[in-house]
């Protein structure tokens, strides 16, 4: 895995008293840069009326193992074709129920979901019925 990448930044306060430069630093603070690579993957290429399609999305942090921005949501927004099959929704093999609003799947994930997962990654999968 690539090293993590990071922004740092300090700053400085100079005063000048008695022919003499006092310089005063702050604290430093750090914003990681984040890499983050999304693969999704659909179980079949051809779909018929009642047929079921399971789509999976793999989430790769390519920043750094292990080193994952949180809070982070997941968001998929189906076709109108389709619809969700209640309790089909895995993270990284685990049982997890999102949220729906209309045709619209959201999961906030986890700490542990990635815990799940041997090499750090995330990976979401869910399946789809053909209206």
């Amino acid at each position: 895995m690539a090293p993590i990448v990071s922004v740092k930044n300090k700053a400085f306060l100079d005063v000048e008293a008695c022919e003499e430069l006092h310089e005063f630093p702050s604290n430093e603070v750090t914003a990681e840069y984040v890499n983050i690579r999304i693969t999704k993957t659909q179980s079949c290429r051809w779909a018929f009326h009642g047929g079921h399609i399971t789509y999976c999305v793999k989430i790769e942090n390519l920043g750094g193992a292990g080193q994952w921005p949180m809070p982070m949501t997941f968001r998929d927004v189906l076709d109108s074709g389709v619809q969700y099959v209640t309790g089909s929704f895995m993270v990284n093999g685990q049982s997890r129920t999102p949220q729906q609003t209309g045709q619209t799947l959201t999961y906030s994930i986890l700490d542990n979901d990635i815990g799940y997962s041997p090499d750090g990654n995330i990976t979401i999968c869910f399946t789809v019925k053909v209206l």
